[in-house]
């Protein structure tokens, strides 16, 4: 297995991690067994095309976001880059393997936390969690 960093690597935080899962190239529309309920809360950024918000909480002062995406693990971060580079977050940090990714991305005090890891079982999703936190 091979890896490629996008920058210093992470420290481990359980509770700000996002994890998405999937394989496949990107999709517009999600496989039957990633078709989960949508909530009417969203994250303040954009999010790649096709994803599905299904989940939100909050812990230590970060929003953790629960979000499906059409893809494979290496599409959804490719998206996700871009989408976010739309916003004004640069990458600050991660890592991409065969089977999951995790990425760091900032803008002045805020911050986007991102772990993506393939869905078991269910080909062309991604389940992400998605931190959103602003530093002190």
């Amino acid at each position: 297995m091979s890896r490629r960093h996008a920058g210093p690597a992470l420290a481990p935080v359980p509770l700000l991690l996002l994890v998405l899962a999937g394989c496949g190239g990107m999709h517009a529309t999600l496989p039957a067994c990633a078709q989960l309920t949508a909530i009417s809360a969203a994250p303040a950024v954009h999010l790649p095309t096709g994803s599905v918000v299904y989940g939100r909480r909050t812990s230590l002062g970060a929003t953790l976001w629960s979000v499906v995406t059409p893809g494979s693990v290496e599409s959804v971060v490719a998206a996700y880059k871009s989408k976010l580079h739309a916003d004004g977050y640069a990458v600050t940090g991660g890592e991409v393997d065969e089977h999951d990714a995790e990425a760091e991305f900032g803008r002045g005090r805020s911050i986007v936390r991102l772990r993506l890891t393939e869905l078991h079982g269910c080909s062309g999703a991604i389940d992400a969690r998605l931190a959103t936190l602003r530093r002190p």
